[in-house]
């Protein structure tokens, strides 16, 4: 599902139908309308779920939204693209509502994985696992088995065993011929440990905190990663062994910059396997451009005709936050508080934590209780985002480092600060004296409520 704010509507799609999408009114979940069944309208032909992911992306007031939507092709290649833009007419009713943002004869909107692909590996597919736009561009973070060791028969899982990579995929929004396509290879490296299978993912701000860990601006886009241990399996196959990581999405464009400009030079190959089987050597935009005019590749180049799509070879390292051993990680949300980055993690057993930084940059992470007697199978639950009343003193309230948490005078109790009641008071640490005999003393500060909750999907 993808929430369509500016149109005021929800967009509905699924795996049945071939992926057929139904229009949904926000306020009410009213149905406004279903496209006709044309093959323009046939987003995705998997099964499985979970391989299938939509960004919604309004370019201009004057221009009509459109609909970027990545699916695994499920062996039918020649149906369904595996990335494509659609457009998303203000009219729910309208016949060009899905259709290909551009097409002709020879270009579209579109990137389809070629039949010589197969040969190599039978059962190839690009597994989807997050999506989102900033800035100028739109990002798909993916799963895919690394083409190399000549071609198989059968099935690639009969035999050996498939070795997959975790890319992003980066497309400016404005592309209509998706020149500017590249894929960038993202992993994590623990303790020794190489965490390379992507479970999920999830677009914050850093905040101010760790902003300075990361070597970015506070408001600057990361983006948190849960990878399984090794490169080997899926990941429902995977080790339970997995780690999260973060990423500055700055560096992330950085690398690929660098890339552009040195493919842009005659340097290296295009590096995309799965989709140029045979090594194609990058061509110098110099013979390409005119004299007169300078080919200026910036941190908004969208590509030409020529050295497209891309590929990064250099894996980009994610700094790792938080590892578990034991009870696999499957997803991830995160926001800032108070120039805190909180992180909430749920596990292969059910369990949410919640992972944050404390001290001297020890990793914790604390249970965080789920507000239901049942948990289903398909199901929004709500949970909180504090545990505030294991504490029993002023001096754990304070020392946990929960940003959420205060110390109540008037009750006695460590609570969530964002409580609403009124003109509630919360003591506040401060050091008093000199270093070799400096004594806590506490504080009082008004709160304000604020925050809530945190919602979840299983």
């Amino acid at each position: 599902m993808s929430s369509n704010s500016r149109e005021n509507r929800l967009l509905a799609c699924g795996s049945l139908y071939q992926g057929i999408c139904k229009l949904l009114r926000l306020d009410d979940l009213f149905k406004l309308g279903e496209p006709f069944h044309k093959k323009e309208h046939y987003l995705s032909g998997v099964n499985e779920s979970g391989s299938v992911f939509g960004v919604i992306v309004s370019y201009g007031n004057a221009s009509p939204d459109m609909l970027f939507v990545a699916t695994a092709v499920d062996g039918k290649p020649e149906y369904f693209p595996t990335i494509s833009s659609r457009k998303l007419a203000r009219n729910s009713e309208e016949d060009g509502m899905f259709a290909y943002v551009f097409h002709d004869e020879f270009v579209a909107s579109m990137i389809k994985i070629p039949s010589d692909t197969f040969t190599v590996i039978p059962d190839f597919d690009i597994y989807y696992i997050y999506g989102f736009a900033s800035g100028n561009f739109v990002y798909f973070l993916t799963l895919q088995p690394e083409m190399g060791g000549g071609p198989t028969t059968g099935s690639s899982s009969a035999g050996r065993e498939q070795v997959y990579t975790s890319k992003i995929v980066r497309l400016c929004k404005a592309d209509t011929a998706f020149n500017s396509y590249v894929e960038v290879p993202i992993g994590c490296i623990s303790g020794n440990v190489e965490y390379r299978l992507l479970e999920a993912a999830y677009l914050s701000k850093a905040g101010a905190i760790l902003a300075r860990s990361l070597d970015v601006a506070p408001d600057d886009d990361v983006l948190f990663a849960v990878f399984s241990k090794g490169q080997k399996r899926r990941p429902r196959q995977a080790s339970q062994d997995s780690a999260l990581c973060v990423f500055s999405l700055r560096k992330i464009n950085e690398k690929i910059k660098e890339r552009l400009q040195s493919c842009y030079k005659g340097e290296g190959t295009l590096d995309l396997a799965w989709l140029k089987v045979k090594d194609i050597p990058c061509s110098s935009a110099v013979s390409t451009v005119k004299a007169h005019m300078l080919l200026t590749i910036d941190d908004d180049f969208c590509g030409l005709d020529m050295n497209a799509p891309l590929g990064v070879s250099e894996m980009v390292r994610g700094k790792p936050l938080f590892s578990d051993a034991v009870d696999k990680m499957t997803s991830v949300i995160a926001y800032v508080y108070k120039n805190h980055s909180l992180v909430f993690v749920g596990t292969k057993s059910g369990q949410v934590k919640k992972v944050r930084r404390r001290n001297a940059g020890l990793k914790v992470a604390e249970m965080v209780e789920l507000m239901r007697a049942v948990i289903w199978f398909l199901s929004l639950s709500r949970v909180p985002v504090e545990a505030c009343g294991q504490y029993s003193t002023c001096s754990e309230c304070l020392g946990s480092g929960d940003p959420h948490c205060g110390w109540y005078l008037g009750e006695g109790r460590c609570q969530r600060v964002l409580v609403k009641k009124k003109c509630d008071f919360m003591c506040k640490r401060v050091k008093k004296g000199k270093k070799k005999k400096s004594m806590d003393v506490y504080d009082v500060s008004r709160v304000q409520p604020h925050f809530d909750g945190l919602w979840f999907t299983n």
